[in-house]
Protein backbone atom coordinates (compact mmCIF):
# COMPACT_ATOMS: atom_id res chain seq x y z
CA UNK A 1 0.00 0.00 0.00
CA UNK A 2 1.55 3.12 -1.17
CA UNK A 3 1.09 6.53 0.59
CA UNK A 4 0.86 9.88 -1.43
CA UNK A 5 -1.81 10.75 -4.42
CA UNK A 6 -0.87 10.80 -8.48
CA UNK A 7 -0.43 14.44 -9.65
CA UNK A 8 -0.91 14.83 -13.19
CA UNK A 9 1.55 17.09 -14.66
CA UNK A 10 -1.41 18.92 -16.38
CA UNK A 11 -3.33 19.33 -13.32
CA UNK A 12 -0.53 20.53 -11.26
CA UNK A 13 0.67 23.00 -14.12
CA UNK A 14 -3.17 24.34 -13.86
CA UNK A 15 -3.61 24.48 -10.30
CA UNK A 16 0.11 26.37 -10.52
CA UNK A 17 -1.66 28.72 -13.12
CA UNK A 18 -4.43 29.72 -10.83
CA UNK A 19 -2.43 30.61 -7.74
CA UNK A 20 -0.36 32.17 -9.24
CA UNK A 21 -3.05 34.19 -10.80
CA UNK A 22 -5.28 34.22 -7.67
CA UNK A 23 -2.54 35.25 -5.21
CA UNK A 24 -0.99 38.41 -7.11
CA UNK A 25 2.19 36.25 -7.30
CA UNK A 26 3.31 36.62 -10.87
CA UNK A 27 7.14 37.20 -10.79
CA UNK A 28 7.22 36.97 -6.83
CA UNK A 29 10.09 35.60 -5.80
CA UNK A 30 9.64 32.41 -3.23
CA UNK A 31 11.61 30.40 -0.77
CA UNK A 32 11.27 26.81 -0.69
CA UNK A 33 12.54 25.08 2.82
CA UNK A 34 10.43 22.25 1.80
CA UNK A 35 10.85 18.58 0.46
CA UNK A 36 10.59 18.20 -3.00
CA UNK A 37 7.74 15.03 -2.67
CA UNK A 38 5.54 17.43 -0.73
CA UNK A 39 2.52 18.66 -3.10
CA UNK A 40 2.68 22.04 -1.43
CA UNK A 41 6.40 22.13 -2.56
CA UNK A 42 6.08 21.17 -6.02
CA UNK A 43 2.20 22.76 -6.89
CA UNK A 44 2.27 25.96 -4.53
CA UNK A 45 6.03 27.02 -4.33
CA UNK A 46 7.28 25.48 -7.09
CA UNK A 47 4.59 25.39 -9.88
CA UNK A 48 4.04 29.22 -8.92
CA UNK A 49 7.50 29.90 -9.69
CA UNK A 50 7.81 28.29 -12.75
CA UNK A 51 4.50 29.21 -13.92
CA UNK A 52 5.30 33.27 -13.67
CA UNK A 53 8.60 32.99 -14.30
CA UNK A 54 10.24 34.10 -10.97
CA UNK A 55 12.91 32.95 -8.75
CA UNK A 56 12.62 30.47 -6.53
CA UNK A 57 15.63 29.75 -3.66
CA UNK A 58 15.96 26.18 -1.99
CA UNK A 59 17.49 25.57 1.35
CA UNK A 60 17.01 23.17 3.88
CA UNK A 61 15.30 24.06 6.82
CA UNK A 62 17.79 26.20 9.30
CA UNK A 63 15.50 28.63 10.94
CA UNK A 64 18.59 31.41 11.34
CA UNK A 65 19.21 30.83 7.13
CA UNK A 66 15.42 30.86 6.56
CA UNK A 67 15.22 34.20 8.41
CA UNK A 68 18.18 35.71 7.33
CA UNK A 69 16.99 34.86 3.63
CA UNK A 70 13.56 36.83 4.14
CA UNK A 71 14.40 40.11 5.53
CA UNK A 72 17.60 40.43 3.25
CA UNK A 73 15.39 39.69 0.18
CA UNK A 74 12.68 41.13 0.90
CA UNK A 75 10.44 38.13 0.58
CA UNK A 76 6.67 39.33 -0.28
CA UNK A 77 5.65 36.19 0.37
CA UNK A 78 6.52 32.51 2.80
CA UNK A 79 4.47 29.98 2.77
CA UNK A 80 5.25 26.62 4.63
CA UNK A 81 3.73 24.24 6.97
CA UNK A 82 2.77 24.82 10.26
CA UNK A 83 5.36 23.00 11.81
CA UNK A 84 8.31 24.97 10.03
CA UNK A 85 6.53 28.50 11.65
CA UNK A 86 6.89 27.15 14.74
CA UNK A 87 10.11 26.30 14.61
CA UNK A 88 10.96 29.76 13.17
CA UNK A 89 8.99 31.75 15.40
CA UNK A 90 10.99 29.54 18.92
CA UNK A 91 14.28 30.69 17.05
CA UNK A 92 15.97 33.50 19.08
CA UNK A 93 16.44 35.01 15.61
CA UNK A 94 13.11 35.68 14.74
CA UNK A 95 12.47 38.47 17.62
CA UNK A 96 14.93 40.79 15.49
CA UNK A 97 13.91 39.51 12.37
CA UNK A 98 12.07 42.16 9.70
CA UNK A 99 9.08 40.59 8.27
CA UNK A 100 7.75 43.90 6.86
CA UNK A 101 8.23 43.10 3.24
CA UNK A 102 5.86 39.96 3.86
CA UNK A 103 2.07 40.38 2.91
Amino acid sequence: QTKGALLRQSGLNFCSRVNAHHHGRMGVKAINPSPINHVGSVCNIGGVSLVSGSAQIFTRFVPSILLRIIEDEKLPVFGVVPTIYQLLYSSQAAATTDFSSLQ
